[in-house]
């Protein structure tokens, strides 16, 4: 005797998100199981594997990225760097399928839902084209508006959504910012919501309301006003940069330095003792599958040593001259201190050399050295003017710290290809230790093209990027470099264990944004790493960030000191920058604008002479520290 409506399976395709129904009365399955007890195990196997086989596709949906992968990918093996130049928002709709418009449509934002809910999507008033999928997915826009701190207003979009997966789309074709956010609340008040199975799986939930932040990068940045019907929703945040991932209408760029077969951007740093060792970095292109640098003692005319370079691969999909070049690297160990090396790059199986190259090692004892403290070096034109000044000027040092914002956009290749183009004179002879600005990490993107690039110490605080923070020493100095991108509290921790076993006789700290220069500006940095500044003694705290020049007094406890003791802190830029015009803060000492800032620091035992030129050698401030 047949079983009686043993299974219904109604599978329902959403816009591209599948989700799967399975119905089965219970009178059924005691049937199945007193009747028929044979076909009753037949029929639960067969239903387990429906389930396993449903999930497994629900796992492997389809994402907005695989879309754009696929889109750029064939766009650029149909179509000239001019075409793809000129792609607009209402020409980049023409050029994808109907699979990948769905998935662009579901596939950038998607989560599971336990009940019914109600979804609204926050656009920004200022982006000229709605996302195409809001409309053709009957989102319905309302009259509600939300606004944030800085004035941005967002209009809002709704639609109600079936319990299962909800599926968003791209913010659109055009790299609009600010990217939209969302809020879910359930259809029926009564339910208990539950939102899981998210798309990208590190999403954090808030609650809509007054003081919300909307960005990850920008924690600052919160939400003002919120109209009473949205108020107490699921809150979903996301990072501005997301706006990007398919920015197909003037995404599509060029780097004016393409790689060749020679090795090119070649810079310094170090990941270990500056007496022993050194890091040499160049770049090349992906047909360059072996690096190797010759070095020996300049001038010795003894055989040369041989260190191979470790190769990383590096696409940038959208760079239409150069999607895919090599990276190398290789650490150079047992070195003598105080001693001049020279080295050549050597790709040898295309024959291609680099020039004759020198580095000097640190001096073993405590004599005399020199730095140039640089920041903001992000715009490649006045870049390229400041090292071209410098070598001019004739500015000379044993290394080079640079607090962050090295370029505008972190995480496009070809604004890299330039600052190590235009600084290679310098920075193939001169280590140049870094730290992480915003620009570099921008809009919530991270750093990973200058984590690639600079190869540093391994000595920095946990539970954040590796070689994000970092110490070194240098003669009787040591330095402590941060990242304000990443987390606070663990580099907080790790300065609370590094600066009291600091044996130094002078201690330095470098981090982007600047501590008590800006009232108000940092309260966190200027609580929890200035107090530490403060009670273990740091002697300077270089920044960045702000565009102009100011140097604090001595600062304790967050104003200026009365016995001349504390911390001081320095913001400067290299780049040209406008006039300070405002009225200064209590606590600054000077204070100008201009930019085009190299601070020449010499160090000599107990002595520590400090004074910033511009790029064309004129003086304007100058100090001078004794212990």
């Amino acid at each position: 005797m047949p079983l009686p409506s043993l299974l219904l399976l109604a599978t329902c395709y959403d816009l591209g998100v599948w989700s799967s129904i399975v119905i089965m009365s219970q009178t059924t399955f005691d049937f199945a199981a007193k009747a028929h007890p044979v076909c009753y195990k037949a029929l639960l196997i067969i239903v387990l594997c429906i389930l396993l086989g449903l999930n497994a596709n629900a796992q492997s949906a389809p994402t907005a990225a695989e879309a754009m992968e696929q889109i750029v990918t064939r766009l650029s093996a149909v179509m000239t760097s001019d075409e793809l130049s000129a792609i607009t928002v209402a020409s980049a709709g023409k050029l994808i399928t109907h699979e990948e418009k769905l998935q662009l449509s579901t596939g950038h934002w998607f989560f599971e839902t336990n009940v019914p809910v109600v979804v609204s999507v926050m656009r920004s008033t200022r982006q000229t084209t709605a996302p195409f999928w809001l409309a053709e997915r009957e989102f319905e826009k309302t009259d509600l508006t939300v606004s944030n701190t800085e004035g941005w207003k967002y209009e809002v979009w709704q639609k109600s959504f079936p319990a299962g997966t909800v599926g968003l789309g791209i913010n659109g074709f055009d790299n609009h910012l600010p990217h939209y956010f969302v809020a879910v609340r359930p259809q029926n008040p009564a339910d208990n919501l539950t939102l899981r199975g998210f798309h990208p799986s590190n999403q954090v939930v808030h609650t809509m309301q007054a003081g919300s932040l909307t960005y990850h990068d920008w924690t600052e940045l919160v939400l003002e006003n919120v109209p009473e019907s949205l108020q107490g929703q699921k809150l979903l945040t996301t990072i501005r940069g997301r706006s990007r991932e398919a920015s197909l209408a003037s995404g599509f760029r060029s780097t004016p330095f393409p790689s060749t077969l020679e090795p090119t951007s070649v810079h310094l740093t170090w990941s270990d003792d500056p007496k022993t060792t050194q890091n040499i970095q160049w770049r090349a292109s992906a047909q360059v599958e072996q690096g190797i640098v010759q070095f020996r003692k300049s001038e010795s005319n003894k055989p040369f040593r041989n260190s191979a370079g470790k190769l990383t691969v590096m696409s940038d999909r959208m760079l239409v001259n150069d999607p895919k070049c090599h990276w190398f690297n290789t650490r150079i160990t047992g070195l003598a201190p105080d001693t001049v090396y020279e080295y050549q790059i050597v790709h040898p199986r295309h024959d291609r050399r680099s020039a004759w190259l020198t580095f000097r090692t640190a001096p073993a004892d405590d004599r005399r050295f020199r730095f140039l403290h640089i920041s903001d070096t992000q715009d490649p034109k006045g870049t390229r003017e400041a090292f071209e000044q410098m070598t001019k000027t004739g500015f000379e040092a044993d290394f080079i710290l640079n607090s962050g914002d090295l370029v505008d956009v972190g995480n496009e290749r070809q604004d890299w290809d330039m600052l190590l183009n235009y600084g290679e004179t310098w920075l193939s002879r001169i280590p140049m230790m870094p730290c992480i600005g915003n620009h570099d990490a921008r809009l919530g993107l991270g750093a990973e093209l200058y984590l690639t690039l600079f190869d540093l110490p391994d000595n920095g605080a946990e539970e954040i990027p590796q070689d994000a923070s970092y110490t070194f020493r240098y003669g009787n100095t040591e330095f402590f470099v941060l990242d304000v991108m990443s987390d606070l509290e663990p580099q907080t921790r790790w300065l609370a264990e590094v600066l009291p076993k600091s044996s130094a006789t002078w201690k330095i700290a470098m981090l982007h944004f600047p501590p008590f220069l800006i009232e108000g500006y940092v309260p966190r940095i200027e609580r929890d790493w200035g107090s530490l500044f403060q009670e273990h003694e740091v002697d300077l705290v270089l920044t960045g960030h702000v565009h102009y020049y100011a140097r604090s007094y001595p600062i304790r406890d967050g104003k200026p000191s009365a016995d001349g003791r504390g911390p001081i802190y320095v913001t400067s830029v290299t780049i040209p920058s406008r006039e300070f015009e405002r009225v200064p803060p209590r606590n600054i000492a000077k204070i100008f604008g201009g930019g085009r800032i190299v601070n020449v620091i010499d160090i000599d035992k107990n002595q520590l002479r400090w004074e910033a030129r511009t790029t064309a050698g004129e003086l304007k401030d100058e100090f001078t520290l004794l212990k």
